[in-house]
């Protein structure tokens, strides 16, 4: 929310990905990808499995590593955990991790399911955004950038429509917050996109949030629903953050609050592997 809220600024403030650049506090060093050698076997047996694993152990204890993290697809998922819950080498070492994009486009899905027939794909038509085929692929979860990108577009129209609103029922509960709040959002440098952070999770702010929530499901059944979309798609670009600049309590945090909604549209190997 805080991007969205520094967008309403009269100054000109920079795109989502800038933004983020500039809020992280995140300096890897530069690395180097190297490839190991193909095994000739296929992935999905035990065995290959088993192979990879003693091969990537080896490397990390050369390295010096005391973890070894390897990230697969929903298919390879089980066989790892099978794997590491029978071998009593790999238990505390092994730490197997579903593939993000693969999970983020798997909940681009789910927010299209949500969406179906909501008018939002013939909207982005209308609006000229794109295409109604490129429409369909975007709520069908395929296109991973252009997905991501229509849903950040969208999210921005709705919280530019739904701010004043927001701004009036804080009025009514607080001033104070949305004065610090506006004061916050004229820079965009590290330090102020950290205290606009720091003060949105505060239970100060986070509480009228919830009852400005709860009061749209009772006044508006409508505006309860795309709110439902707005969580979704913050929720997304959170897992999006926490990807990118290994964030790892953001990418818990993130994939949690997609579990739900990967059960409420019967994503059942998301939600049966996910919680494991």
């Amino acid at each position: 929310m805080a991007f969205f809220k520094s967008r309403t600024s009269k100054k000109p403030m920079p795109s989502w990905i800038l933004y983020n650049q500039k809020a992280s506090t995140v300096n890897p060093e530069k690395t180097t990808v190297g490839y190991l050698p193909i095994i000739q076997a296929p992935a999905s047996e035990l065995d290959t499995l088993n192979t990879v694993i003693k091969r990537v152990l080896h490397i990390s204890k050369s390295m010096e590593q005391q973890y070894v993290i390897l990230t697969v697809g929903e298919a390879l998922y089980p066989k790892l955990l099978e794997l590491k819950w029978s071998v009593e080498e790999y238990k505390d070492v092994l730490i197997p991790c579903l593939g993000g994009l693969h999970i983020a486009m798997n909940f681009l899905g789910v927010i299209g399911q949500h969406m179906d027939d909501s008018g939002l794909s013939e909207l982005w038509v209308k609006c000229d955004l794109m295409g109604a085929n490129a429409a369909q692929h975007v709520m069908a979860g395929k296109g991973y950038a252009r997905a991501i990108r229509t849903h950040k577009l969208t999210l921005q129209a709705l919280w530019q429509l739904l701010l004043p609103r927001l701004y009036t029922y804080l009025d009514e509960v607080d001033v104070t917050p949305r004065a610090e709040l506006s004061d916050l959002c004229q820079s965009v440098d590290a330090d102020h996109i950290t205290q606009m952070v720091d003060k949105l999770t505060t239970d100060r702010f986070q509480q009228p949030m919830k009852e400005f929530a709860a009061s749209l499901a009772v006044d508006d059944p409508n505006a309860a629903f795309w709110w439902d979309y707005m969580t979704m798609v913050s929720i997304v670009l959170c897992f999006v953050r926490a990807q990118r600049d290994g964030l790892w309590d953001l990418h818990l945090y993130a994939f949690k609050h997609k579990l739900p909604f990967f059960f409420r549209y019967d994503h059942i190997n998301d939600v049966r592997w996910g919680t494991v």
